[in-house]
């Protein structure tokens, strides 16, 4: 790391030995066994109707499903994109 007029030279923290997107992702995975949730992976959809949005409080997904999302709900999102 540089900083103003120093450089500065980390060999490791004992605390850093997981990745940030580990840990919550295992606490999360913990909660939802002991509030007994469906939790689904790999799963392929082509179409939002697939997941079912209307018969659950609250769906998380992920993996390339983002643009079907933004696209089916640009105008509740208020979503626009510029290339």
């Amino acid at each position: 790391m540089h900083s103003c007029m120093a450089k500065i030279t980390s060999s490791g923290h004992w605390l850093c030995g997981m990745s940030r997107l580990k840990l919550p992702l295992n606490v999360f995975h913990g909660r939802c066994d002991a509030l007994d949730v469906d939790l689904k992976f790999s799963t392929d959809i082509t179409d939002l109707s697939q997941l079912e949005m209307q018969n659950y409080d609250l769906v998380i997904a992920g993996g390339g499903i983002t643009p079907m999302i933004r696209e089916e709900y640009k105008d509740k999102f208020g979503s626009t994109m510029d290339w």
